[in-house]
């Protein structure tokens, strides 16, 4: 199962108004500014996030990505405008302002342009921060800009096997209660097949059951986290 979770707005949510230009992924959702977007794997297939950009104002424009931060040393790969760039490094657009990406009136970007964490498997999230912007004709930044954060966090992987964490669910096919025994007091996070956080609460350690009634009829991934950073996640149909 290819695990990409986008988690739009979890913390905040900016309006892009007056957008001089959108992007979207590769299943063709938007990405906003102050997104998140979060792969649970290394493997190629599962960590590269596809992206295209459409102008959508009347006159043509400079497009271009800064890397604008990470915590960790790994290298990252992205591309654009028909070039691809390793091991990027933090401060510096991609392509240079230079020789941006030009996209005319109504236009968009076409295939392989993408954000890719080439790093070895790390235990724990490591974090990158993108940002969209358009310079003129002379390198200077103009007009509105987007930028979204990129997080490969190996605990996000759904797990077939018993993990460190103590924690039983009474089945994966529920209608609206999920029995959960507990050894200690965990967080949960669902999320449905986009990656979007719809329900977060506390459990208890010891036996007890969950309403999932808000839910609706599909798939989700019931992740459980402790205090140390340790997790475990559940496919959950709600029938």
């Amino acid at each position: 199962m290819k695990l990409k979770f986008l988690l739009f707005g979890m913390f905040f949510t900016t309006c892009f108004v007056n957008a001089q230009f959108t992007v979207v992924d590769g299943d063709g959702n938007q990405i906003n500014d102050g997104d998140v977007i979060a792969v649970g794997s290394t493997a190629e297939e599962q960590a590269t996030i596809d992206f295209f950009v459409t102008n959508e104002g009347s006159e043509t424009i400079n497009s271009t990505i800064e890397y604008v931060s990470r915590d960790t040393d790994q290298p990252f790969q992205l591309c654009y405008a028909e070039q691809c760039y390793d091991d990027i490094e933090v401060g510096n657009s991609y392509p240079p302002v230079d020789i941006p990406q030009v996209i005319e009136p109504g236009q968009t970007t076409g295939q392989g342009n993408h954000f890719l964490y080439t790093g070895v498997e790390l235990s724990e999230a490591s974090n990158h921060v993108f940002r969209f912007y358009t310079v003129d004709s002379e390198g200077n930044e103009v007009g509105g800009d987007l930028s979204f954060t990129y997080i490969y966090d190996p605990n996000l992987s759904v797990q077939d096997n018993e993990s460190a964490i103590g924690v039983k669910l009474s089945s994966t096919v529920i209608n609206n209660v999920l029995a959960i025994n507990s050894v200690e007091r965990l967080q949960l996070d669902v999320y449905d097949l986009l990656g979007r956080l719809v329900q977060s609460q506390n459990i208890e350690s010891g036996s007890q059951e969950l309403n999932v009634s808000g839910l609706s009829s599909q798939l989700y991934i019931f992740r459980f986290s402790n205090d140390e950073g340790l997790s475990k996640s559940f496919k959950i149909v709600k029938k």
